[in-house]
């Protein structure tokens, strides 16, 4: 093996120019639509020459100092790369951030804030996509828009058409670069917490950008592409690496694994935006086929929606052969043993080299890749652990860091075969974290308070004794690493450790209608135990099934966590697909998703523990019935009432659906009130009606003095409830009232401003906007200006069925007998 295969790139920057001068007008890119449709190609030279223009306009027009941070906000595109290697030419710090997403605005400008607060920046490289929806959105979340920065448009600098300018554009390099200058901060993915940015200098870059390309190579030489005495300094290999990448650029396995080390290497690159990757996931296989790519990586989700979704009919053997691949690195998140069973089998017979699937492991504080298993050069067999710890996946063979097993307590090493958490230390260890020194002392100068003797680790050579604790947990057996969880995510259950991912996986595959990489495994305390129990959430593909069904799929679930964990899932939660918290990464956010529960915020279809009878386990708190109530009573065309945005558009079409929303809320209660107590429908109605009329009289007495009309009390569905007079015309006219106000759909319920469970109900359903002093002619004059609710706050809704079922249990103690089963709804839709 050549000693310099891996060696660390000296100059990162001065590497890069010096490919793009080598390569000149060879294509570096082609940006690939949905349908496989070509649409742009970026040379070596053209990328470069827009990378100089971007740092001229920086330092010369926006006035960037060096050092001084800015932040790369840029729809899924390839424009995304010149603008970052911009900020690197220019000395600045470049800040990737997750694009604005304008179905999810609230959350992305609560990120985005974070960011730039966080890092003082006081200029937005963007696009005039990205722009647009900054401007447009800014009209309804401009108090959650963070001030006092500018923002930049760079499509005239990135976009510029080669053969109308002959002459290359002005540019620029900053002079005094050194290797321990901060190149970029890579916000990690805020899995366990709130995001933190990693200080990545260039000379970590640089040692990064080598081990990958010495992969590469090495992989390269195995697969007789290329001499192995010939592959350093020879670029004719370059030629051969050829790759189709639909990795969000913003991310640290896109940004350096799929686009700074590719640029290094020379290669030929084909890219797509991920949102089109997740439409047809099938694209990404057929494209590599198509192109005859030699290399892939993406994270397991992506593999695994691949097999799953493949149609051997509809792409023939004979026209999409894998031949050509020569490994297709996976990472990103735990690797499932069965994801790589799977993916071997759907695509072997379009001769896919049977140990092409290489597994890889790294983190943002370590640029990106730390380690991986080279299957061409390892025994067969060795890829999933054997023994007594099964079923985990390999993602080291071959150190080229210095990788050790502690316990996280004592920070002794471990012994081979014993779980603990893995340390890392070498040149790709990032400086810390961005204005956080407490925590980069702890989490990056780690020591060994014990070692194991040097001939046992070998790769100690290429570490500094200073160790990056990485938080994951891992073991050796016979020199290999094997990952197994995340401390964050160990649950001590009945005094026995277990890891989310051991308990997810057996889950996950248990009923095809879980969404892969869309389940929490996690531990709450349960109410009257000493100790805590194990919860299982997880998102339910789109489909009908009725409570029997989801009784025995949720069972099926439950006995496979058993069987392979020997647990018992004392509470298991299906809800609706695309609600469980995830990452800008699409990482499961368990402790975000174990809050959601706590407070009532998952949109439940099924939970496993309302079943259970009194004695057996916590019962369900107001707020989760409540929710479980109106998502199971509601018919589907009126469910997006309990979403937490709604569109003003569709509460207005529901204005004359009052009467019949409300017939279906109020017979569910009475159905799911008078099961909870044991006693027939008809004998709780007037006990729910005066709960909720009392409830509405509470509420007019807080009106009165806010210059109401009068409520009139009015018969609806069947229950006594409140409506305003003037209301329903006003609602059927649409849009603005008049001077002041818009109005928002109400139920007969209506609520003062300050009456919100929460503040998204008050800024999703209660928007009031400003018009003209002068109203429209032909619209009643206004009233004073207050907020109504669409539907009723699930508060609400709690305190009617406790209220309801306490009368009840007082008056008829005899008969009651505190039973608890669900709404009597005859089916639900996931969906």
């Amino acid at each position: 093996m050549h000693p310099d295969l891996w060696a660390p790139v000296p100059d990162i920057m001065d590497a890069l120019r010096r490919t793009a001068e080598d390569m000149g007008d060879e294509v570096f890119a082609t940006w690939i639509e949905a349908g496989g449709k070509e649409t742009r190609h970026w040379s070596f030279r053209d990328t470069w020459e827009a990378a100089g223009a971007v740092a001229h306009a920086l330092v010369h027009d926006w006035g960037v100092q060096p050092g001084d941070r800015v932040m790369l906000c840029y729809n899924f595109s390839f424009e995304y790369f010149p603008a970052f290697l911009g900020c690197l030419r220019a000395g600045a710090v470049a800040c990737p951030v997750y694009p604005i997403d304008p179905g999810k605005m609230e959350i992305a400008l609560k990120k985005f804030k974070l960011v730039v607060e966080d890092t003082g920046a006081r200029l937005v490289l963007t696009d005039n996509l990205i722009n647009w929806i900054r401007i447009g959105c800014g009209l309804f979340y401009s108090h959650l828009m963070p001030k006092g920065f500018e923002w930049r448009v760079t499509d005239q600098l990135v976009q510029r058409p080669p053969s109308s300018h002959p002459l290359p554009p002005p540019s620029y390099d900053y002079p005094d670069r050194a290797p321990s200058d901060i190149a970029f901060l890579q916000y990690t993915s805020g899995s366990t917490g709130d995001p933190k940015g990693v200080m990545i200098t260039y000379a970590n870059l640089g040692a990064n950008v080598g081990l990958i390309a010495g992969a590469q190579r090495f992989a390269f030489s195995y697969a007789d592409l290329i001499p192995v005495m010939q592959v350093n300094g020879d670029r004719s290999w370059f030629t051969r690496s050829r790759s189709v990448s639909w990795l969000p650029m913003y991310h640290d396995m896109g940004l350096v694994y799929g686009v700074v080390a590719p640029f290094f290497m020379g290669a030929r690159m084909h890219y797509l935006s991920p949102i089109t990757f997740l439409k047809d996931p099938c694209l990404w296989i057929r494209l590599l086929a198509k192109k005859k790519a030699t290399w892939a990586a993406g994270p397991d989700f992506a593999y695994r929606l691949c097999s799953k979704k493949w149609d051997a009919k509809k792409w023939p053997v004979d026209e999409y052969s894998l031949t050509h691949i020569i490994y297709m690195h996976t990472g990103a998140e735990p690797i499932q043993s069965t994801t790589l069973v799977d993916f071997n089998r759907v695509f072997r017979p379009y001769r896919l080299h049977a140990r092409a699937l290489s597994p890889c492991y790294g983190l943002a504080e370590s640029v990106v890749c730390v380690s991986w298993f080279d299957p061409v050069a390892n025994p067969p067999g060795s890829l999933i652990a054997g023994g007594d710890k099964p079923g985990y996946v390999c993602c080291a063979a071959d150190f080229r860091v210095d990788l050790r097993i502690v316990d996280p307590d004592t920070c002794e090493e471990m012994e081979d075969g014993t779980a603990g958490e893995l340390w890392v230390s070498g040149p790709s260890v990032a400086l810390g974290y961005w204005n956080q020194p407490a925590l980069t002392k702890t989490a990056f100068r780690a020591r060994l308070s014990r070692a194991a003797p040097l001939e046992a680790r070998p790769w100690a050579r290429f570490g500094n004794g200073e160790y990056l604790r990485t938080g994951d947990v891992a073991f050796m057996q016979n020199g290999r690493l094997y990952f197994s969880g995340r401390l964050k995510d160990m649950m001590i259950i009945h005094g026995k450790r277990y890891y989310a991912q051991d308990i997810e996986f057996p889950a996950q595959d248990a009923w095809s209608a879980v969404r892969g990489g869309c389940i929490a495994a996690f531990s709450m305390l349960a109410e009257g135990k000493d100790e805590e129990e194990l919860h299982l959430v997880f998102e339910v593909a789109p489909a009908r099934y009725s409570q029997q069904a989801f009784r025995e799929h949720v069972n099926e679930v439950v006995q496979a966590v058993r069987e392979k964990t020997g647990l018992t899932v004392f509470r298991a939660i299906a809800v609706r697909d695309r609600t469980i918290p995830k990452t800008t990464s699409g990482k499961i956010r368990r402790r975000a998703t174990k809050e959601a529960l706590r407070t009532g915020h998952l949109w439940v279809l099924y939970d496993s523990l309302c079943l259970l009878p009194p004695g057996k386990g916590r019962g369900a708190t107001t707020l989760e019935r409540a929710e479980t109530v109106c998502a199971a009573s509601l018919p589907r065309s009126y469910r997006p009432l309990l979403k937490r945005s709604t569109s003003m558009g569709y509460l207005s079409s529901m204005a004359e659906s009052i009467g019949e929303i409300w017939d279906c809320l109020f017979n569910a209660l009475a159905d799911h009130v008078g099961a909870y107590v044991g006693l027939d429908t008809e004998l709780i109605m007037g006990s729910l009606r005066r709960n909720i009329s009392g409830s509405s009289e509470q509420l007019d007495e807080k009106r009165k003095g806010e210059g109401k009309n009068g409520a009139v009390r009015t018969q609806v569905g069947s229950g006594m409830i409140d409506k305003e007079p003037s209301l329903k015309d006003r609602m059927l006219r649409g849009g603005p009232t008049g001077a002041g106000e818009i109005v928002v759909p109400t139920s007969p319920c209506h609520l003062p401003s300050g009456s919100f469970t929460s503040s998204w109900q008050e800024q999703e359903y209660c928007k009031a906007a400003k018009v003209s002093e002068k109203g429209p002619v032909d619209r009643p004059e206004p009233c004073k200006q207050v907020t109504y609710l669409p539907f009723p706050a699930l508060s609400l809704v709690s305190s009617w069925i406790n209220g309801a079922a306490s009368d009840l249990q007082k008056e008829q103690p005899q008969r009651a007998n505190g039973r608890w089963k669900l709404a009597a709804a005859s089916e639900v839709k996931a969906g």
